[in-house]
């Protein structure tokens, strides 16, 4: 199948299923605490229960003065590929299916099958789109992705430009 790829500041594309989805520049209440989750997901490659979990018995190694069993886990951790291995949807698609969603969607709810059949549907659009679609999100909500209040230079030329 030919790859689909939407113009990057488009606010609608059609998928090769035949599905419209529409581009909304911001989020509900709701998604937002899931986007909260999803940055460090993204950030971290793990799910949020896993980075703490290996944080808390990070901590009791190194109570146990066990140094160099807890660098072991904090390096697995940094470089955590349990998502690919299991063939999971990359966070970043996750976070679009908050914001990229079909006209008759209930933007006040989130579910994770739900969005796994969005990040199914868009295989054969071109993943440019969805990073550039999310990188205008992350800049209306975060100044180099560590806040997490609203960036007000969004729409200035200096707020694009970050």
């Amino acid at each position: 199948m030919k790859v689909v790829s939407p113009d990057f500041s488009a606010n609608s594309f059609v998928s090769p299923s035949g599905k419209k989805y529409i581009i909304y520049p911001t989020l509900s209440t709701a998604r937002f605490e899931v986007f909260e989750r999803m940055q460090i997901e993204m950030e971290y490659s793990v799910s949020i229960s896993a980075f703490k979990k290996e944080v808390s018995e990070t901590y009791d190694l190194l109570n146990k003065a066990k140094p160099a069993d807890a660098a072991v886990k904090l390096y697995n951790l940094a470089n955590g590929v349990s998502r690919i291995e299991n063939s999971q949807p990359h966070p970043l698609l996750l976070i679009c299916t908050l914001f990229i969603c079909e006209e008759s969607e209930d933007q006040s709810t989130w579910n994770e099958a739900e969005a796994a059949e969005k990040v199914s549907d868009w295989a054969s659009v071109d993943i440019a789109f969805f990073l550039a679609s999310a990188r205008r999100l992350f800049s209306r909500f975060t100044s180099a992705f560590n806040t997490d209040s609203l960036n007000t230079l969004e729409g200035t030329e200096e707020g694009e430009s970050e």
